[in-house]
């Protein structure tokens, strides 16, 4: 696995030479696991993806070609279905080319991420903004197929083969399975009354989260708000596409609008009702209690690892919060002392 992967400025030239854009360049390293080199030249702005993270060791190189076919795949079949998205300059599944690696070079989108701009706009702004943002997410998850799955060489073929490895993102089974490993693994460090609440919570709507799943819809299956890019144009704003198709699937809508809103609510007050005009462009307010139910099933993880913009508490205090929240303010309502410990629900009682 090249988790050091080293690439020389002669290689990152050379690659752009074989693209036919001009080797005059500059560039910057953004990321490792994945490596990811933001390009600068006179012909516009690229970045350079070579997938090189740790759930790839099983057979890295292979791994790499998955994944760039999947990220291409995805775009495609966004760029079909006429929605903005970046310029594929290179795909290539080899390790045939200058950096020798399979690596994926974009074109840069236009506009800003969609939690920068957020974060300096006006409140009128604001709200438009994310209305724009809700009709992209529409426009996308209208996209259906008929089997659910991973998009690597275009839309699935067959349903996910029942013995081998699934994403809970796919189908509402392996959702239910993979929510319950998830909650007995809660009851560990977690209160053992609260997790039987969330079971007899979430009992009654199994049957009708079938609906969630079918049928399967594009989504990205790994939604940071952040990857969105907006624009100004005219006085109107618009979506110029997202970022990061590395687990593009078809699956359910309520795994982007679950990662979606978790990072907003870690960064904007509920005092926005940034919900609001998402939704509203969005063409419809989701079933508050499969969203919540989404939120509840969810490894911790997906709370802690946004830094700064993490949520407050420990497991306990976060499934509490989820648990008791009767509308979507209070959902995403992480003001100080929101988010604490449910009263009788206290770790291992």
């Amino acid at each position: 696995m090249p988790k050091d992967l080293q690439i020389s400025e002669h290689q990152l030239g050379a690659l752009l030479i074989h693209a036919g854009l001009p080797a005059s360049f500059t560039s910057e390293q953004l990321s490792q696991h994945n490596h990811l080199w933001s390009i600068r030249t006179e012909d516009g702005d690229f970045f350079l993806k070579a997938h090189t993270r740790d759930w790839y060791d099983w057979n890295p190189m292979r791994a790499a070609s998955l994944a760039v076919s999947q990220e291409t795949s995805a775009y495609q079949i966004l760029g079909e279905a006429g929605l903005s998205t970046p310029e594929i300059v290179v795909s290539d599944l080899t390790s045939s080319n200058p950096i020798g690696w399979p690596c994926l070079l974009l074109s840069a989108l236009d506009g800003r991420p969609l939690t920068d701009q957020l974060a300096d706009a006006e409140p009128s702004d604001f709200d438009e903004i994310l209305e724009a943002t809700g009709s992209y997410l529409r426009r996308m998850h209208s996209i259906e197929f008929e089997h659910g799955g991973y998009l690597i060489t275009g839309p699935p073929d067959a349903p996910p083969d029942p013995d081998g490895w699934q994403h809970w993102i796919w189908t509402v089974k392996e959702f239910r399975r993979k929510a319950d490993e998830t909650w007995a693994d809660d009851r560990k460090t977690t209160s053992t009354r609260l997790i039987d609440e969330i079971l007899s919570f979430a009992a009654p709507l199994w049957e009708a989260m079938a609906i969630e799943f079918e049928p399967p819809s594009f989504i990205t299956g790994d939604c940071h708000a952040g990857q969105f890019f907006v624009l100004c144009e005219d006085g109107r704003w618009e979506v110029t596409g997202v970022v990061d198709m590395e687990v593009a699937s078809a699956g359910t809508p309520l795994a982007d609008l679950f990662k979606f809103g978790v990072e907003m609510a870690g960064r904007f007050s509920s005092d926005t009702n940034w919900w609001k005009p998402l939704f509203r462009g969005y063409g419809r307010e989701p079933a508050f209690d499969h969203v919540r139910l989404a939120f509840m099933a969810a490894e911790h993880i997906n709370y802690k690892c946004l830094g700064p913009h993490s949520w407050p508490g420990t497991r306990s205090d976060i499934l509490g919060h989820l648990l008791h929240a009767t509308d979507w303010n209070a959902l995403f309502d992480l003001k100080s002392g929101s988010v604490g410990k449910v009263k009788g629900l206290s770790d291992g009682s």
